[in-house]
């Protein structure tokens, strides 16, 4: 699927198609979920703050790093990219691999990267923003980034 992702840019002046893969095992879960709460601060948490759980990994992040010269280009790299990725969505699902979780720094802009974490943990999101930005300043007046609002 990345060769043919490849291929259809390959023509493109100044392309550079980069594909990375981040790998959250289940120890690394288990640790992340440790340090989001103690004694101190009551029951430790049974997910991340991204409302991952050891039980969900192994999980593999995928990165897409592509750059290319002509601004001129850029809606065909959109459409061929976007491609890919429903493409290797879709091989994920049927073989039952697909997660819910996107990573924010890598998320296209297409994904919904907030609904990812989970209902649960959207859920406390929303109540902090509600007692700490009860206007929804930083969800309306702030340009860009995630918003939990949507």
């Amino acid at each position: 699927m990345w060769y043919k992702n490849v291929e259809a840019t390959r023509h493109l002046p100044g392309i550079l198609n980069s594909l990375i893969f981040i790998v959250l095992p289940v120890s690394m879960l288990a640790a992340s979920r440790a340090v989001t709460g103690s004694s101190a601060q009551g029951p430790k948490s049974t997910a991340t703050f991204a409302g991952l759980r050891p039980e969900d990994g192994p999980l593999a992040i995928v990165e897409l790093c592509l750059t290319w010269r002509d601004a001129a280009d850029d809606d065909f790299v959109f459409k061929t990219t976007t491609q890919f990725l429903e493409t290797v969505l879709h091989a994920a699902r049927k073989k039952g691999l697909e997660h819910r979780y996107k990573f924010p720094n890598y998320a296209w802009p297409s994904e919904d990267v907030m609904q990812s974490y989970g209902e649960e943990r959207l859920a406390a999101l929303r109540t902090v923003a509600a007692k700490w930005d009860p206007d929804g300043f930083f969800q309306t007046r702030v340009v860009g980034g995630f918003k939990i609002s949507k």
